[in-house]
């Protein structure tokens, strides 16, 4: 019925276009920026490490080599390699929270809204993939009530 509807209402039209979107410049992945850490050095000299492997997959990764340097009674290569992590994971966690900040201000988006996010511990990972695509753009200058409904 739907269809039939949209043939009807399209059918002496013939001069369609479609409408420009306006490109959203990619985001360079943050996990781009552990190709020097001595974390990611680390799990690859204990095991094979996927080359297009995220976040998360890298902490699995790092979750079960620890599991396993302990029963192997490698506990003070275990504790290195959750400090590597740790260390490794705050850093990247504060880039992105530096990215979702630039992103509000080049959006014109409140302030409020970015602090309230941020003391609501949201991911910020998941935060700036929000923020980086065409959606956001047409959510530029609005109020906190709507980033609010929009970004949780």
């Amino acid at each position: 019925m739907l269809s039939d509807a949209l043939k009807g209402a399209l059918g002496g039209a013939k001069d369609l276009k479609a409408r420009d979107q306006p490109k959203v410049e990619k985001v360079a992945s943050l996990v781009d920026q552990l190709s020097d850490s001595p974390w990611l050095k680390m799990l690859e000299d204990r095991g094979s490490v996927p080359a297009d492997a995220g976040l998360s997959r890298l902490i699995d990764i790092s979750n079960k080599l620890q599991k396993t340097l302990k029963v192997q009674g490698q506990g003070k290569a275990a504790k290195t390699l959750a400090r590597l992590q740790s260390d490794a994971v705050g850093k990247l966690k504060k880039a992105a929270w530096a990215r979702v900040k630039q992103r509000f201000t080049d959006l014109g988006l409140p302030e409020k809204s970015y602090r309230r996010l941020k003391q609501a511990e949201t991911d910020p990972h998941k935060l700036l993939a929000k923020l980086t695509t065409r959606r956001a753009e047409s959510y530029q200058g609005a109020g906190d009530k709507q980033i609010k409904e929009w970004l949780g």
